[in-house]
């Protein structure tokens, strides 16, 4: 089998992997899969460094080729002119053809490449031309918004404007011309949206993470050597991380000026090269520690040293990849809700204000089992949401299946099945899916199994996405991030549709104002305590289940998808969706587009009534995301009337996200307790 050829194109080195936009580069390209090959050619901006070809690992060729020297005084005569913020970058678009040598490399290794991905907006200029849309994939890989942050950074002057209106034409134009946009977060993508009118449908997300293999476990270590063998500050140590970008050094600045002094108990460490902008200051507080730029190696140590980790940022884009490093060393975090976009599920001590960085700071430097909670929640989403090895194959299940439709058109249905430890059962729902009588579709299979599921069935249009994430939330949201259909469909394996199923849900989306379809689930037992019988019988409309949910791509994605903050508990996240889209349209019942789910008997460990109870800690989520919808749910669902098996759990979930019982459920606890008195009189 032919492997796909990607070629990546940039202005700068990915190795040595320093700053955001490199760590992303390595990250994001290293591991897409044993059947893609990658080209990444970028350049050298700077004088002094030659023409170099360097391996990561088997599957990525970094190829690196210095700008001409015409080149560079041109960009250093604009520089002058500006007078802020480095424009080699965004000044490509205009000067990017006085370095032939790089643009001639670039055009050829684009032209034989199946995907061609731009990182950052900048090549796309000199390649006018030279791409054959019929046959090649075009992705724009956006670190950041930059039609927004280039005029933040550059400043108001004339030279200024001139750039950043032509950062404006340059990523409008790859926007409309590519076929898949890739951002770092859902806010970005909704900028995309915004700004140049880009279809949701041809959007997806892939975040900023950290190497698994480069995961710290919590457990202390000795604080005996920092940099150039100097003894780490005494704890408590509250740790910052950063390059010398301006956000950076505002928020560097920020420490400096305001929390620092307000903490004379607490020391902070400066780590990176944004320390650097901080020397002309003078004196610093006697708790601030600066290094400068450090090796990888040395911020392993930083990030092993720290108690905490902070991160005041108020301006940028993307999201910030110090957040997935202080995740990954199992640090409590406090940070600015900006800093914090991006970053669904984890466990985050947010401050808005100085006092209030201040009073979060001491609150957790008190508070060891705060501490060690958030540690373990933030190690959790790491390896869930934003570790490089996950993150990686995803993109590239994702390039490698939408390259597909330059040679097939893209189907109108992608059915998407999680499957773990089940053979069996997803077997048995391929061959109905084989026998429907609307046959356009595609099949996304994300396999969590122990033994990988395959198949060799070529009747069906079939995707198998192996993940090592055990995650129903993950596997959904991965499924449709591959998925090429106008619908994304979500159910069960071991759902069994009837071979009208499609063609009755087709007919629901008929009428445009339709964003989702929930249809009929059916079950057996459905009154017999011995078994869990799966229906939606009673809570059409608002209880919503993801075994038969039918949702326009656009849609999801214009929502996010499933929500990951209900990833530890894998409950109501379908319920959370369906009430989500019906906030930006209609969402119809349909008891044609039916399913049956067989029932399942309780004495299986993980279907029993006591081990389904625990999943009602959800049911705060629910409710802290959208309380006056969850009232009416509560109310008619009745869960409260079992008892201990509902009240036991949901309580544990207020108290663990922070949310008050409301009156309504307070009364029905009451009456609960009240029943249960008389009965034991």
């Amino acid at each position: 089998m032919k492997k796909l050829q990607v070629c990546v194109l940039d202005i700068e080195p990915i190795d040595p992997p320093h700053g955001g936009s490199r760590l992303r580069l390595k990250g994001l390209y290293q591991s897409l899969g044993p059947d893609i090959e990658v080209k990444y050619v970028g350049a050298y901006h700077w004088p002094g460094p030659e023409f170099r070809r360097f391996r990561h690992g088997k599957s990525l060729e970094e190829i690196t080729i210095p700008f001409s020297r015409r080149h560079l005084d041109a960009v250093a005569v604009l520089q002058s002119n500006t007078g802020t913020y480095d424009v080699v970058d965004s000044s490509f678009p205009m000067l990017g053809k006085l370095s032939p040598e790089y643009c001639e490399f670039a055009r050829e290794e684009a032209i034989r490449s199946d995907v061609v991905v731009f990182s950052h907006p900048w090549v796309y200029s000199v390649m006018e031309g030279v791409l054959d849309r019929q046959r090649q994939l075009v992705v724009y890989d956006a670190h950041n918004v930059e039609t927004l942050l280039k005029p933040h950074l550059l400043g108001d002057s004339e030279s200024a404007r001139l750039i950043s209106g032509m950062v404006e034409k340059t990523e409008r134009a790859l926007c409309e011309y590519a076929d898949l946009i890739i951002t770092c977060s859902h806010q970005d993508l909704q900028s995309f949206a915004e700004i140049f009118e880009v279809p949701f449908s041809k959007m997806r997300v892939s975040p900023n993470g950290v190497s698994q293999k480069d995961v710290l476990s919590a457990v202390p270590v000795t604080k005996t050597a920092g940099k150039g063998g100097k003894p780490f500050p005494p704890s408590p140590v509250a740790l910052f991380i950063g390059g010398s970008y301006p956000p950076n050094i505002e928020a560097a600045e920020f420490i400096c000026d305001e929390i620092a002094p307000a903490c004379e108990h607490v020391n902070f460490a400066i780590v990176g090269g944004v320390g650097s902008a901080l020397g002309t200051r003078g004196k610093l507080p006697k708790n601030v520690h600066i290094t400068g730029g450090v090796e990888e190696s040395e911020l392993l140590n930083w990030l092993q040293a720290a108690d905490i980790g902070i991160n005041p940022m108020f301006s940028g884009s993307g999201t910030n990849i110090k957040m997935f490093d202080y995740m990954s060393a199992g640090l409590a975090i406090v940070t600015s809700p900006f800093g914090a976009r991006g970053i669904d599920g984890a466990c985050f001590s947010i401050a808005r204000t100085a006092s209030d960085f201040i009073s979060q700071i001491g609150e957790l430097v008190e508070d060891s089992d705060k501490r060690s909670a958030d540690a373990r929640q933030n190690l959790r989403v790491v390896e869930h949401q934003f570790n490089w090895e996950n993150i990686s194959s995803g993109l590239g299940y994702t390039l490698t299946n939408h390259h597909r439709t330059k040679s097939r058109p893209a189907p109108y249905f992608s059915i998407v099945v999680p499957t773990l430890d089940r053979p069996e059962k997803l077997r048995r729902l391929l061959d109905l899916l084989a026998q429907q009588r609307d046959d356009d579709f595609e099949i996304i299979v994300v396999d969590q199994s122990t033994v990988a599921f395959s198949s060799s069935d070529s009747a069906i249009d079939l995707t198998v996405v192996h993940s090592p994430v055990r995650s129903q939330v993950h596997a959904r949201n991965l499924g449709a991030s591959v998925a090429r259909g106008q619908i994304i469909v979500c159910t069960d394996d071991d759902c069994e549709p009837p071979d009208t199923w499609l063609s009755y849900a087709r007919a629901c989306f008929e009428n445009p104002d339709i964003v989702g379809v929930e249809g009929r689930c059916f079950s057996d037992y459905m009154h017999d305590p011995d078994w869990r019988s799966v229906h939606n019988y009673g809570v059409e409309g608002i209880g919503f289940m993801s075994c038969n949910m039918f949702v326009t791509s656009e849609a999801f994605h214009q929502i996010g998808g499933f929500d990951m903050a209900f990833d530890e508990d894998q409950f109501r996240y379908d319920t959370d969706l369906g009430w989500r889209l019906q906030e930006i349209g209609n969402v119809m019942f349909s008891d044609e587009a039916y399913v049956y789910h067989p029932p399942w008997q309780r004495s299986l460990s993980r279907e029993s009534t006591e081990e389904r109870d625990l999943l009602f800690q959800a049911d705060a989520i629910l409710l802290k995301k959208h309380p006056g919808r969850y009232e009416e749910l509560f109310q008619v669902e009745a869960q409260w009337r079992r008892g201990d098996g509902f009240w036991q759990p949901f309580l544990r979930g207020l108290e663990k996200y922070d949310v008050v019982l409301p009156d309504y459920a307070r009364e029905r606890l009451v009456q609960i307790e009240s029943e249960n008195g008389r009965n034991e009189d």
